[in-house]
């Protein structure tokens, strides 16, 4: 099996988790799939490794105890393999990594947005004026830009 079918799976999984109902996930897990390896290609090369890395391993030990690929299992199958996961810390941690993937991307999807009633604002809560137009008339010696530490210490220095 490779990587994507993999991945596919565990958004699947991930997905009916989140629903509530295993029966029937809310969102394309191919889709949400196919943009987690998107935000992947735009990761830290040592993110998108750990993520290859635990996903391949949890394919390879679903090899090893179920003679299947971890997309080919049930969706109880895939349960029991991930939560096996669970018990060995050094596992657990580096499954963490793509399952913090899989759900930010489905948490920035509509399905998601849409089933907690998320919705943006119709207008600006905030409103400033536009500040006055500056004076051009004005000739200066210094103009210190910026009020932190540094702005500060030269705007006292020069005063």
């Amino acid at each position: 099996m490779d990587f994507p079918e993999t991945l596919e799976a565990f958004a699947d999984l991930q997905l009916r988790t989140l629903a509530g109902d295993l029966t029937k996930p809310f969102d394309n897990a191919r889709e949400v799939a196919a943009d987690v390896e998107r935000l992947l290609g735009r990761a830290p090369e040592i993110i998108q490794l750990a993520c290859r890395v635990s996903l391949d391993r949890l394919n390879a030990d679903s090899l090893l105890r179920h003679w299947s690929p971890f997309a080919k299992l049930s969706l109880e199958g895939r349960r029991e393999a991930v939560e096996s996961y669970e018990k060995d810390d050094f596992n657990f941690q580096l499954l963490l990594i793509p399952a913090s993937l899989v759900r930010l991307v489905i948490y920035s999807r509509t399905a998601a947005r849409d089933r907690i009633r998320w919705s943006r604002p119709e207008t600006d809560r905030v409103r400033f004026p536009a500040p006055p137009p500056p004076d051009l008339q004005i000739a200066y010696d210094v103009c210190v830009v910026g009020s932190g530490a540094g702005g500060a210490v030269v705007a006292s220095r020069l005063a």
